[in-house]
């Protein structure tokens, strides 16, 4: 139920106001002390209204973090995989 709320609450926002939801997320993220410790870090694309992360993984990588994204690979087995800008 929960879900479904958040889905429809981030559904009635513009474009402008997601994107900028978003970057103020990277930002928030870059100040986790777990996050900046970390080499190696798990992100993911976003599909339909959910959160973009393309601002905090172009953040991290501009940091020298390692980004890496999923994939399924031939098998259908759900991998991550580095990012490459």
């Amino acid at each position: 139920m929960l879900r479904s709320q958040l889905r429809k609450a981030r559904s009635l926002l513009s474009p402008a106001q997601r994107h900028h939801c978003a970057v103020l997320a990277a930002r928030r993220a870059l100040k986790l002390r777990v996050l900046m410790r970390a080499r190696s870090i798990g992100c993911y694309h976003a599909i339909g209204s959910e959160l973009d992360c393309t601002a905090l993984i172009n953040l991290l990588t501009a940091r020298g973090k390692r980004v890496y994204l999923p994939a399924i690979d031939s098998r259908d087995r759900l991998r991550f995989r580095p990012h490459r800008p």
